[in-house]
């Protein structure tokens, strides 16, 4: 797989201990807008630091391409789905392509939903800056408005949007007709 860009803020880093032939050694982390990659044994990122870095995907994950830049690379999407027999029963995804809209009782709807909620925190902070809103006055006010806003996100990228609105069409057409 060909190398792609992730750039913005860590959101967090983090170490995983593997076992391998020469024994245990710990691989640190990054996550950048929800998307994982590895650093390999350095940890050359903290929590807030901005970066644009190159990865590919390699041994089954994303991982840093030590040196360069991501500049002029494509955006780094999510790690590509696995392919293999697995059970549809067992709640995994792996080896179907998806589909869209999303079912709103498939698992991908948590990952959705994590990620609105970051941009909704995201999205309050830069209206504040720019006076599009005023700053809110309370704890409670701040979640609310962060909740809606990542709820309409959620909406938008699951395509739920679309299905309230084809179902709002149907209902007011059955309205019309009797």
């Amino acid at each position: 797989m060909s190398e792609q860009q992730v750039k913005g803020v860590v959101d967090r880093t983090f170490t995983k201990t593997k076992s391998t032939r020469m024994g245990d050694k710990t691989i640190n982390y990054c996550v950048v807008d929800g998307f994982e990659f590895s650093t390999g044994f350095k940890a050359p990122f903290q929590e807030g630091e901005m970066i644009d870095a190159a990865v590919k995907f390699n041994y089954g994950e994303w991982q840093l391409v030590p040196g360069k830049s991501g500049a002029g690379l494509p955006t780094a999407g999510s790690t590509p789905v696995k392919k293999g027999n697995f059970s549809k029963s067992g709640g995994s995804n792996y080896g179907t392509k998806g589909k869209f809209p999303i079912d709103p009782n498939d698992g991908q709807i948590s990952i959705i939903r994590q990620s609105s909620m970051d941009r909704a925190v995201r999205l309050v902070r830069d209206m504040v800056d720019v006076g599009t809103i005023e700053t809110p006055t309370s704890k409670e006010a701040y979640l609310k408005l962060c909740i809606e806003i990542a709820l309409n996100i959620t909406d938008y990228a699951s395509g739920q949007d679309i299905m309230q609105l084809s179902a709002a069409k149907q209902a007011a057409k059955e309205a019309i007709n009797g």
